[in-house]
């Protein structure tokens, strides 16, 4: 019952990490981009300089190269509205002021904030950026940052990134009341809503109407199983605020691990579109419960103000093939043992693999069959800087890389939805590993100095930590546990 408990809990908190800066999609999917006339020349994941001359013979300029690379990979992002409205960069005035500034992040590699090494897997949606487009932005900044004709032939390709909208909208649900934030600089509200559907749906698609941009930093939505409706409704009724305060899930304060068991449907972050499911597949809700929407109202740029933000679901009466989320961690961690992180140490590192088939049979599920990953995220906390996710066939000598991230960003997380699904077979084991930095250099800073480092291990609280991974999965009618 311990080792249910505690997986029940993790399903809860893992789902920041599939809050990401794009929209849901699958290589299933055959929709093209909307800007399919743009031609594709380089290797998007793999960063190789086929895409675009970058000899002398060019001049790189706003309207030939630049605009069109910062439109299909930036801007979703840096516009009026969105989450950087502080670095516009949809205009070539604003652009050419903060030329040097987009070199410096684009040649780190920092920006655009996709976190997935190279030579691992393969994503769709890759929003890396060649080193042909770097080369040719690079050159752009170092030359004045020219303008150029207005209807200049490109001279850099960009492959558009795939058009993963949701076709319909048939539910939408608004905060019943808006709320202005009360604690900063961050403040996790969680808000209930009724799910008003009176027989099972299948969520296949999901996205967010964001009200105020200028405060929210991420949107999570949980599903709440009838029989944990009561215990929700009391976080509520216990504050005088609308809504209730949560971290890391959608569970008020002093709730027991039975209390928290939500559904995780879908998560939003800066940038990010409304989208479908992999193809065929979603989320099994069931009527009588309630929608948990954890609203993250961040104010380190903007002062407090009121939010009314809705979200959005595309629904099926049945799907091929019903998905569950799969969080995975060593559940030892959760109860203290085995996760230590010294105060001081620069590189501490915990690895942890075992078959998920083993595990649902250990819980009373019995799965004979593979599971598909359509997707993966890694989740850690501020003292994260590295980690990898994997599988080991059973035959004991393969290995696979499913995500590696060399510069892990706790405020970059994300899911990355491979292009090609990958089987798990009984008997496989499913991995991660995780280094942390818990040196004086690394810490969290409080009134301008960093924190004095503490010995650190497996907690809620942003100044604890986790090594987690979480999946998009088939292969099973509804989640094993």
């Amino acid at each position: 019952m311990l080792m249910k408990n505690l997986l029940l809990l993790i399903v809860v908190i893992c789902s920041l990490v599939f809050a990401a800066c794009s929209g849901s999609g699958s290589s299933e999917q055959s929709t093209t981009g909307s800007d399919g006339d743009a031609t594709v020349g380089g290797d998007e994941t793999s960063g190789t300089d086929d895409g675009a001359a970058t000899g002398d013979s060019f001049d790189y300029t706003w309207h030939n190269s630049v605009s069109l690379i910062l439109a299909n990979r930036c801007v979703q992002c840096h516009t009026e509205g969105g989450i950087r409205s502080d670095t516009p960069l949809d205009d070539f005035d604003t652009a050419k002021g903060l030329a040097a500034l987009i070199k410096e992040k684009i040649t780190e590699r920092t920006m655009p904030p996709y976190l997935a090494g190279f030579d691992c897997n393969e994503y769709s949606n890759d929003e890396r950026l060649t080193e042909a487009q770097i080369a040719a932005i690079s050159d752009w900044a170092d030359n004045g940052a020219p303008e150029g004709q207005p209807k200049a032939d490109q001279v850099v390709d960009v492959e558009p990134l795939l058009d993963y909208s949701m076709d319909r909208v048939d539910l939408e649900l608004k905060l019943p009341t808006p709320y202005t934030p009360v604690s900063t600089p961050d403040d996790y509200r969680c808000f209930l809503m009724d799910w008003p559907e009176t027989e099972v749906k299948y969520v296949t698609g999901w996205g967010v109407k964001v009200d105020n941009a200028k405060i929210v930093h991420h949107i999570i939505a949980y599903y709440v199983p009838p029989e944990n409706v009561a215990a929700y409704e009391a976080f509520e009724a216990a504050e005088s605020e609308p809504g209730y305060a949560c971290y890391g899930g959608p569970a008020g304060k002093g709730a027991s691990s039975a209390d928290q068991r939500a559904t995780w449907i879908g998560g939003w972050a800066p940038g990010g579109k409304a989208g479908k499911m992999p193809l065929n597949t979603g989320i099994k809700v069931k009527p009588g419960g309630k929608i948990a929407l954890q609203m993250h109202y961040s104010m380190t740029q903007n002062e407090p103000s009121a939010d009314q933000s809705s979200i959005v679901f595309q629904l099926e009466d049945s799907v091929e093939k019903p998905a569950f989320i799969l969080p995975w961690t060593n559940f030892k961690w959760l109860g203290g043992d085995g996760m230590n992180i010294p105060a001081g140490e620069s590189d501490v590192v915990h690895s942890f693999s075992n078959s998920p088939h083993m595990l649902f049979s250990f819980l009373g599920t019995v799965i004979d069959n593979p599971l598909t990953l359509h997707a993966v995220g890694l989740h850690m906390h501020v003292l994260g800087i590295s980690g990898t996710v994997f599988v080991q066939r059973a035959d004991g000598t393969t290995e696979e890389c499913l995500l590696d991230q060399p510069h892990y960003d706790f405020n970059w997380q994300r899911n990355y939805v491979f292009k090609e699904p990958v089987l798990i077979y009984p008997g496989d084991k499913l991995g991660v590993e995780c280094h942390w930095d818990n040196s004086l250099q690394n810490q969290l800073l409080v009134d301008g100095k960093p924190r004095t480092p503490r010995d650190v291990s497996w907690g809620d609280g942003t100044v604890d930590e986790m090594c987690l991974a979480v999946f998009y999965v088939t292969g099973a009618d509804e989640a094993p546990f």
